[in-house]
């Protein structure tokens, strides 16, 4: 989260109390608040799933034809329907 941004919105959680001791440790041992650490690991595992859902994952055979397909004029690739 950025220095420079006003924390206006608010998010709660419930938890176990073994969960939030296991948080509490580790945000204490990474030098952290509980906050900060909440925040930037949620933060940094949401960038991580929409960077994953906007990837695109290709077979090496679909790797190799990529270039074909980018030169070859919409309708006229070999999986184009015939007219």
């Amino acid at each position: 989260m950025s220095t420079n941004t006003q924390a206006h919105e608010r998010i709660d959680l419930r938890t176990s109390p073994e969960i939030k001791d296991l948080i509490v440790r580790a945000a204490s041992s990474a030098g952290m608040t509980v906050s900060a650490f909440l925040l930037g690991t949620a933060q940094e595992r949401a960038k991580e799933i929409l960077a994953e859902k906007e990837m695109v994952t290709l077979t090496s055979r679909d790797w190799r034809a990529l270039p074909r397909r980018w030169t070859t004029p919409r309708g006229r690739g070999p999986s184009s329907p015939p007219p």
